[in-house]
């Protein structure tokens, strides 16, 4: 056997293995470039993505603070509406102009100059901004709108807050509306021009409210390659702003001289086989460590986990025990093949509600032991208990037969115990006060 493995190994590595690893290398290689490009147009990307939410979260905020300051100040004067006009836009550049539509009809609008068209509107029954409107009033909150033609020129986002006023009995008074210029926030963050080594782009998806069918601005096309997406929210939809590389992403280009690969060959000959020795190595040791039919660590494997845990001071953890219960009865009537397809079946969905740094081990036939390794209190525990129970809320389904499986738990915390058998032992005392409680309560008469 061990020369007919050898042989085995010295054709693969004269027949094929002399350029697999090259291949293999090659694609390694060509991930990673494109890996590392992606995290820095993501960066790019993220940076870009938080400017843009940073303008439209502040003129919400800004928009909710007009509703304060009519709630407590309802028949302010226009000097007054000036100076905190002019606060809000000296305090962030991104707000274009402020404006109050009392009942509806915008009275006030801050700046003036550029935006006298405005004054005298009626936004309820303006059918560019009524729907806006009413969603704000009837929701009783903020609403973005936009991009929308102004009247004074270009795209805006309307940020539009509704103002109750009263204590006892709230009135509707009217409409406090902070305008954000969307072509200038456009430009500000590189979404209408190349930005460095790429291409931006923003798409706002239809959305009734604004009279918008999926326009895009920037660079169109990259949403038909593999761009980097991230979100933008607004209360009432959301945007997709997208990067893409100029030169596309390098990974796709990356390929090895062809003078250069006999090079690579001799190291990979030794390369090869240190890994085939390695890989052989590793499997072993991973199946002495594991329960071949359930693929979860073996009892000894799990027993000297837990043991080297406890060795570390003021160290936190849990055990949780699992006991089916009537398995015997299952293998005595459908036989040890259904048997095993079940136990199989059971540490599947138990690994599929676990935490990845929690671990479980077959520890007998039908026993398995589960080990939380951050788990610092009961709370913690149960959560997890809560999620073990409800992955069997649904039977097992094997060929033309449904197992519905029932089964016991008791935990035990790590606290003053320093041994494996102490920690089993409260486990096992509260599994059995489990059983008999569950034993009286199915026996209590109804």
């Amino acid at each position: 056997m061990k020369y007919k493995a050898l042989s085995l190994l010295l054709a693969t590595l004269l027949a094929v293995f002399l350029l697999l690893p090259v291949r293999s290398l090659r694609m390694e290689h060509k991930k990673h470039a494109e890996y590392t490009e992606k995290e820095l147009a993501r960066k790019e990307l993220i940076s870009v993505k938080d400017a843009i939410q940073l303008d439209l979260n502040t003129s919400l905020q800004y928009a909710e603070f007009l509703e304060l300051f009519i709630q407590n100040n309802q028949e302010p004067t226009q000097a007054e509406l000036v100076k905190v006009a002019q606060l809000l836009r000296n305090d962030h550049h991104a707000i274009d102009s402020v404006s109050l539509a009392k009942n509806g009809e915008v009275s006030f609008v801050y700046p003036l100059q550029g935006n006298e068209a405005a004054l005298g509107m009626d936004l309820l029954s303006d059918p560019t901004r009524r729907d806006a409107v009413m969603e704000a009033i009837e929701e009783r909150t903020a609403v973005a709108q936009g991009p929308v033609r102004s009247k004074a020129g270009g795209n805006k986002i309307f940020n539009r807050q509704p103002i109750y006023i009263g204590e006892e009995e709230e009135k509707f008074w009217g409409i406090a509306t902070v305008a954000l210029d969307f072509d200038d926030l456009l430009e500000r963050n590189g979404i209408e021009k190349q930005q460095g080594d790429y291409y931006l782009a923003l798409k706002i998806e239809e959305n009734a409210t604004d009279n918008v069918t999926n326009v895009i601005w920037g660079y169109p096309y990259i949403f038909d390659k593999d761009a980097l997406k991230e979100t933008i929210s607004l209360p009432n939809e959301s945007w997709t702003v997208a990067i893409y590389p100029r030169e596309g992403w390098a990974g796709i280009k990356t390929f090895f001289v062809r003078e250069m690969v006999f090079y690579y060959a001799l190291i990979l000959l030794i390369f090869i086989f240190m890994y085939k020795f390695s890989q052989s190595f590793f499997e072993k040791r991973e199946q002495a460590q594991m329960d071949l039919l359930t693929q979860t660590l073996n009892k000894q494997t799990f027993e000297n986990m837990v043991r080297n845990r406890l060795q570390i001071p003021f160290a936190k953890g849990a055990i949780i025990l699992i006991d089916l219960n009537e398995f015997k009865q299952v293998n005595d009537q459908h036989g040890h093949l259904v048997g095993d397809q079940i136990l199989k079946e059971v540490s599947a969905r138990i690994k599929n509600v676990l935490r990845p740094t929690d671990q479980i081990g077959r520890i007998g036939g039908d026993e398995f032991m589960l080990f939380l390794r951050n788990a610092d209190s009961a709370l913690d525990v149960k959560h997890i208990m809560k999620y073990v129970y409800d992955a069997f809320s649904t039977p097992i389904q094997l060929r033309d037969q449904e197992f519905n499986i029932d089964f016991e738990m008791g935990y035990a915390l790590i606290k003053k115990e320093r041994s494996f058998e102490e920690l089993f032992e409260k486990a096992d005392r509260h599994m059995y006060m489990s059983k008999r409680f569950n034993k009286v309560v199915d026996q209590k008469p109804i």
